[in-house]
């Protein structure tokens, strides 16, 4: 059927969605890394918003990213929940 996708390639889409998934998870461990390559002692923090300090700036930073980490490896494993699913479908001849 002409401008009807296959189910194998909808669930080839969603497959390489997964890989972005992946990359955003190292990209945050990467970021992660680096920022524990700093003394908190050594960072201040601007004053813009609400009084704060520099480590407990850096800290906040820290928890945030864990957080984001932790909704990622989340949607990692909708996602590859979506892909067992979606690998059974198939058209009807």
């Amino acid at each position: 059927m002409p401008g009807r996708i296959a189910p194998s390639d909808l669930y080839l889409q969603l497959h390489g969605q997964l890989g972005v998934i992946n990359d955003l998870l190292h990209r945050v461990a990467a970021s992660v890394a680096d920022y524990k390559l700093y003394d908190p002692e050594t960072l201040e923090a601007d004053t813009l918003g609400d009084a704060t300090t520099g480590p407990e700036t850096y800290e906040a930073v820290l928890r945030e990213l864990d957080l984001v980490d932790t909704a990622l490896k989340a949607t990692d494993a909708a996602y590859r929940r979506v892909l067992d699913e979606a690998s059974r479908l198939y058209l009807k001849d």
